[in-house]
């Protein structure tokens, strides 16, 4: 698909994909739903480098290119994923624990709105037990439709300006077909080396057809891996208080 590029803006013309928005750092294009109509090119192109040229929309997963410009058209090809945990898919919470961070920008809605400018991602609270061991947090999403589900990926990075501590570090999936009964569907066990990319669990068998229903549990963070912070007398990291997970992904086709 061609990019047609003036300072400081880029646009792809004759997108197959679904984009809500398209264009570079600090500008969005402005135009909604598909643009696979638009055919409109800017005067006074330079050739250059855009640095962050971003698709996203529909329901995909966003992607963000660095694209050189060309005297000319210059043509990119995009493959976006579908990720029916998001709320371009239909997605959204139906119950959660913990406290709300919403008003920053991380509640748990918001993990199934992180976009490709950033922000997004769900961080909780943590809390540890006189014995030692951590109170469990979870959210539950609701897809759009039922899935026949062939991947679940999670990044556990930290979000909400927490540092890496907060990522998530234990966790497990649930599947429903109603809400109400539950199957696990698979385990996560994340280190640092995991923060800021997808990492796709085991599933296990009888935990993807006709999926409706997906509960995220979070059980521990990262605090571990960083043994010179300390959470007394005061936390010198936001892992002694908070757990994050940037990103819940399902994969699949409508059942």
């Amino acid at each position: 698909m061609p990019i047609y590029r003036s300072p400081g803006w880029a646009y792809l013309v004759g997108a197959d994909v679904h984009c809500d928005c398209i264009g570079t750092s600090g500008h969005d294009s402005g135009f909604g739903g598909s643009l696979s109509a638009v055919t409109d090119a800017i005067t006074g192109v330079l050739p250059g480098t855009c640095p962050k040229v971003y698709a996203s929309g529909g329901g995909a997963d966003s992607e963000t290119r660095a694209v050189s410009v060309r005297s000319g058209t210059t043509k990119v090809d995009w493959s976006l994923r579908l990720n029916w945990a998001s709320g371009g898919a239909g997605a959204g919470v139906t119950a959660f624990n913990g406290v709300d961070f919403t008003q920053y920008g991380c509640g748990p809605g918001d993990l199934v709105a992180s976009s490709v400018l950033g922000g997004g991602g769900w961080s909780t609270d943590k809390v540890v037990r006189p014995d030692g061991t951590i109170e469990t947090r979870y959210v539950t999403i609701e897809l759009g439709k039922p899935v026949n589900v062939s991947a679940i990926e999670i990044d556990p990075s930290n979000v909400c300006g927490d540092d890496p501590p907060a990522a998530a570090k234990d966790v497990t999936v649930e599947t429903s077909v109603d809400g109400t009964t539950w199957v696990k569907a698979g385990t996560g066990d994340f280190k640092p080396a995991d923060l800021n990319k997808l990492t796709a669990l085991q599933l296990a068998p009888g935990s993807a057809t006709g999926v409706r229903f997906v509960r995220l549990t979070v059980s521990s963070n990262q605090l571990s891996f960083y043994p010179d912070e300390a959470c007394s007398p005061q936390p010198t990291t936001a892992g002694c208080l908070y757990m994050d997970v940037q990103k819940l992904a399902v994969r699949g086709a409508p059942a």
